[in-house]
């Protein structure tokens, strides 16, 4: 499987498996830390789109950025992760191999190739999605959230 099949499939399970999150937010009696993780994994996936194209304001983004509230992060939500797949959409395997230098937050240059920015967008996601996850079992609210490999599974009988 070519590279950027695999991140547009990831980007879509990511997304599916986010989105019932997010609806699932409104049955949480504390909903502030569930909020902040996912508005933080949308600032993060804004920000490194914006070192891919070099938007002259990327430096004045934050990977903590404000927290959504909850009429607004399902919106942000889908704003950032299309900008992502439409980004994949039109991008080469040649591309997403090259090198992309950016300033860091300390001042210093750095380079990394665009699918490896978008390989740590997608883990990252998983790692705060367990983690809201987790809240969501600690306030006694189910949601359900389909591992990749039941979207995967064909029955043969």
């Amino acid at each position: 499987m070519k590279l950027e099949h695999y991140l547009t499939d990831t980007f879509n399970f990511n997304n599916a498996a986010t989105r019932q999150l997010i609806t699932g937010i409104a049955q949480l009696p504390e909903k502030g830390e569930a909020l902040k993780l996912l508005s933080h994994v949308i600032h993060c996936q804004d920000k490194w789109m914006a070192r891919i194209v070099h938007d002259p304001n990327e430096t004045r983004l934050a990977w903590w950025g404000p927290t959504f509230p909850e009429d607004k992060v399902g919106s942000e939500w889908n704003r950032s992760v299309r900008s992502w797949l439409e980004y994949l959409a039109r991008t080469t395997e040649a591309e997403l191999g090259q090198d992309l230098l950016f300033m860091g937050g300390d001042g210093a240059r750095y380079a990394t190739t665009a699918g490896d920015i978008a390989l740590h967008i997608n883990y990252h996601c998983i790692n705060h999605r367990a983690q809201v996850l987790t809240i969501f079992r600690q306030q006694g609210v189910a949601v359900v959230v389909d591992d990749l490999i039941r979207t995967k599974l064909r029955r043969l009988d």
